[in-house]
């Protein structure tokens, strides 16, 4: 009888765990745009516009990222890692950005993220980013 119910259920219960895992009231602050966008990766004004467009105007794209810190390939890794064509979004694949949530009562309550040319020096950011989320 309830059998033609359970993939209805099952998006259902699936569709309300993922919008219980991402925060809904996010506010992003931003520090350091200047400097990341004065290296060489961002000569061209074309990538610059995007970036700025994704961090300004388009936040929400970012926000999966930023949260998305557990790589299935690495259990116990609290950070995550898109470098270049990695990255998801096509504005971001000239850059790199490192990522790790922070936790209240073992709940996500946040996140913090770098974002940076691809050279970077990631045992440095890695190390920031992880110090921060403590």
């Amino acid at each position: 009888m309830f059998s033609g119910y359970i993939a209805t259920l099952r998006q259902a219960l699936g569709d309300l765990s993922r919008r219980q895992q991402s925060p809904t009231a996010m506010q992003m602050m931003i520090s350091g745009l200047a400097d990341v966008l004065r290296q060489p990766e961002f000569s061209e004004s074309n990538q610059v516009q995007a970036v700025i467009r994704l961090i300004e105007a388009e936040q929400q794209q970012l926000w999966p990222l930023m949260f998305e810190t557990q790589d299935p390939s690495q259990p116990g890794k609290r950070v995550r890692i898109w470098i270049g064509a990695e990255n998801p979004l096509e504005p971001m694949q000239s850059c790199a950005l490192v990522s790790s949530t922070y936790q209240k009562d073992e709940v996500a309550a946040g996140s913090i993220a770098m974002v940076g040319p691809t050279r970077m020096m990631y045992e440095n950011v890695v190390a920031l980013v992880e110090a921060a989320a403590d």
